[in-house]
């Protein structure tokens, strides 16, 4: 875990990549350029490995999975134990998961 790489994140993930088979890459809000994009996928691909962006903005990505909470349960008047959360949940893109098509997940 690299806890603060800044401005240099998709560089050291893409550095990672040469050693690792998975690579959790927080992209704190920011959007990765499409040259830089294809760089790190290429890399990805001739590596053998997984990349997961999150926080971010990577246009054409395989898979893109976005979520909000949409409500939870179990709280009276403001006060309470949480029971249950929603959570809405939209999955696209082209890619295959492990356990099938992105819509069965």
């Amino acid at each position: 875990m690299i806890p603060s790489p800044g401005a240099a994140a998709i560089d050291v993930a893409a550095i990672l990549l040469d050693g690792m088979d998975l690579v959790v890459l927080g992209l704190a809000g920011a959007a990765v350029p499409p040259t830089r994009a294809r760089a790190v996928v290429a890399r990805v691909r001739s590596k053998g490995a997984c990349l997961v962006a999150t926080e971010g903005r990577w246009d054409g990505a395989d898979i893109r999975i976005d979520s909000h909470v949409a409500g939870y349960t179990g709280i009276g008047q403001g006060y309470g134990r949480i029971t249950g959360i929603s959570v809405d949940v939209e999955v696209s893109g082209a890619g295959e998961c492990a356990h099938g098509p992105p819509d069965s997940i």
